[in-house]
């Protein structure tokens, strides 16, 4: 098995308690705009959650208020107690939510998923129904 497969079984094999948070555009995590670099598959990884970046910087590009970066998880049922790994399309952005989750004091549950979409998204197809077969095996 080859490490993104490895890697991708990893994420896919969380913790119960442990979230996925996809940092990219809203309309990218449900697969209804097209990827910037080329990807196999199109959606988000299965049980991700979607805080996008953007949500948690003002106008003028400065990290919002603590107050309003717990209502922007909190909106998508962010449970910022739980350990959380965040991805996006390539790894970068990705930072942006571990910087909003660290403001709110929860560096020591968060890492980024490096690989991120670009890793994830161009698993060979007969892959990711192994990686859905291997998820359901360790429930």
């Amino acid at each position: 098995m080859d490490s993104t497969l490895d890697l991708s079984i990893e994420i896919l094999n969380k913790k119960s308690d442990e979230q996925l948070i996809d940092a990219r555009p809203h309309l990218r995590y449900l697969g209804q705009a097209e990827e910037p670099r080329a990807c196999r598959i199109k959606g988000h990884i299965p049980g991700a959650k979607s805080v996008f970046f953007k949500n948690l910087i003002d106008e003028n590009f400065c990290m919002k208020s603590p107050e309003l970066l717990r209502k922007e998880f909190e909106k998508q049922e962010v449970k910022l107690d739980s350990d959380i790994t965040v991805y996006c399309g390539s790894g970068v952005t990705a930072s942006v939510d571990i910087l909003a989750l660290t403001l709110l004091g929860k560096f020591d549950v968060c890492k980024i998923y490096d690989g991120s979409w670009s890793e994830y998204g161009n698993i060979p197809a007969e892959n990711i129904k192994y990686l859905e077969l291997e998820k359901l095996k360790h429930k």
